[in-house]
């Protein structure tokens, strides 16, 4: 997807950008919490950042993309995991 994405930017300029969102706290993610109660703490102990993204963190980045407030930023994605991962 990242290549992609720089593939389109360069291919059709402007307004083409990136997500790439870590594990996000959702309702299924809830469910499995309640499951297995341990879950949620073992996880948390994996991510440098010692929380999990929230589905709203997610949508505000992509409502930041979405608001032309980084039309220069066009090819770039956005990692949001806590630094699970970095590029």
């Amino acid at each position: 997807m990242v290549s992609l994405t720089k593939t389109l930017a360069r291919t059709y300029s402007g307004y083409t950008y990136g997500v790439a969102p870590g594990f996000v706290l959702t309702d299924m993610a809830q469910s499995e919490f309640d499951h297995d109660p341990t879950l949620r703490q073992r996880l948390i102990n994996e991510f440098p950042y010692g929380e999990i993204a929230s589905a709203e963190e997610i949508a505000n980045a992509i409502f930041f993309f979405a608001s032309g407030l980084a039309t220069h930023a066009t090819g770039q994605t956005l990692d949001i995991n806590g630094a699970s991962y970095v590029r």
